[in-house]
């Protein structure tokens, strides 16, 4: 992981070759987003570089996108971002060494391409998979967890491009540059990420801001809602617990979590365990398979809506809205769902939704439980300056009774006698 003109790439070239060249007859793969990315970046400053400046005989076949070495060896350019398919076209291969690059910016699952894919292929030739790249937005891309040391078995470098002799000098110059712009410019998430090569995540990408978010008790008698988000892709199911009470417009995510698991048993099994605590008015189910809301609806007597077919975009931007109002909170058990909006960023495609990157199953299953506890109807009371309204004249009589020592009067009851003023307060 490094700052941006740190020498990445061209390290990563300056590999391949050497790979290439003390192993005869093994292949080695550059992968990038697309093919286009992957011959923009690789073929000409970096491969027919390295061919000339250390004179290695290679061939370029340029249709087939491939480096060939005298002894047979063989780099493959490929794109695998576009679709699964491209993925899947990597499998039965035998490599030596595999490097993936930018490794913060693919859309689809890097951990299925290296696990279930790539590191089989590593087997026969003891190989290696190296990734490199940037620190983006993107800061729950698998790229940034093996960065970060949450994912074992990857040996982590860093440098900047300080330390790369042929840019030091241009890369100071232009850090000088930014800051006679800009005195602030160390702040921005963006000089950062590509200057400091650091995790971070610009306000301006986030999809969910928020100022004062946490509290510690909710409001009293809360109606209480589950949300249930199923992901069969990942592999995981989120559950957000929440609340809200008729006297008041704000809602509680009283608790939030994420199970490693879409098996029927264990779903229950979670729902189970959080009704012994709550007793939920209505589950809303998003991902649920028919046979998942089945079963889930013969055990628990409590609304499931057979399929939500929203517009999340809308819902998306009411729950942004009352979270900047300060009327959704968070209290302690609900803390990691506050930590995943930090993390979530939308994907840069004509249509809205979340990157792919990001862990959303708390969000999702928060969204859509929210929708069954937003008080639409809830009006707070009116105060006026007129003294002879009728909320005055309820709240002069409760206050002398309380004076008085005696409970709530109802309009039924006699009228209290006695030689008092009701407005004594004013």
């Amino acid at each position: 992981m490094c700052t941006r003109r740190a020498g990445k790439s061209y390290g990563g070239g300056l590999y391949l070759f050497k790979e290439c060249s003390e192993n005869p007859g093994v292949t080695c793969l550059y992968i990038a987003k697309t093919l286009d990315s992957a011959k923009n970046i690789m073929w000409k400053d970096v491969f027919k570089d390295i061919a000339n400046k250390f004179k290695i005989d290679v061939k370029f076949n340029d249709k087939k996108s491939k480096v060939i070495f005298p002894n047979g060896s063989e780099i493959i350019l490929v794109g695998t971002d576009s679709s699964q398919d491209d993925m899947e076209k990597l499998r039965g291969q035998k490599l030596k060494l595999v490097i993936i690059d930018e490794g913060s910016t693919y859309r689809i699952n890097v951990h299925n391409l290296v696990y279930k894919i790539l590191k089989a292929a590593l087997w026969d030739l003891n190989g290696t998979i190296a990734m490199i790249g940037t620190p983006t937005d993107f800061v729950e891309s698998f790229f940034a967890r093996a960065t970060l040391g949450k994912i074992k078995g990857w040996s982590n470098h860093f440098w900047t491009a300080a330390e790369n002799p042929h840019i030091q000098k241009q890369y100071q110059q232009e850090i000088d540059e930014a800051k006679e712009d800009n005195p602030d410019v160390e702040d921005e998430a963006w000089f950062q990420q590509e200057y400091r090569g650091l995790w971070v995540v610009s306000d301006t990408s986030r999809v969910f801001r928020y100022n004062d978010v946490y509290v510690e008790k909710a409001a009293a008698n809360l109606n209480v809602n589950l949300g249930i988000k199923v992901d069969y892709i990942t592999g995981k199911t989120g559950y957000t617990v929440l609340g809200y009470s008729s006297k008041s417009r704000q809602a509680f995510i009283v608790e939030s979590l994420e199970i490693s698991s879409v098996d029927l048993t264990k779903i229950l099994d979670v729902i189970f365990k959080l009704q012994e605590t709550y007793d939920f008015i209505s589950i809303t189910a998003v991902g649920m398979t028919k046979r998942l809301i089945e079963g889930v609806r013969l055990r628990f007597p409590i609304s499931l809506p057979d399929d939500i077919e929203k517009d999340e975009l809308a819902i998306i931007r009411l729950f942004q809205s009352e979270l900047l109002q300060n009327n959704i909170k968070v209290l302690p058990k609900g803390a990691d769902i506050v930590r995943e909006w930090d993390s979530i960023v939308q994907d840069n495609t004509p249509k809205f939704q979340f990157h792919p990157t990001c862990a959303t199953h708390r969000t999702i299953a928060a969204l859509y439980a929210w929708l069954e506890c937003y008080n639409y109807t809830y009006q707070p009371e009116e105060i006026t300056d007129d003294p002879n309204d009728v909320e005055w004249e309820k709240e002069a009589e409760r206050i002398n009774n309380e004076a008085r020592g005696i409970g709530e009067i109802s309009d039924s009851d006699e009228e209290i006698s006695g030689n008092f003023d009701p407005y004594w307060w004013r």
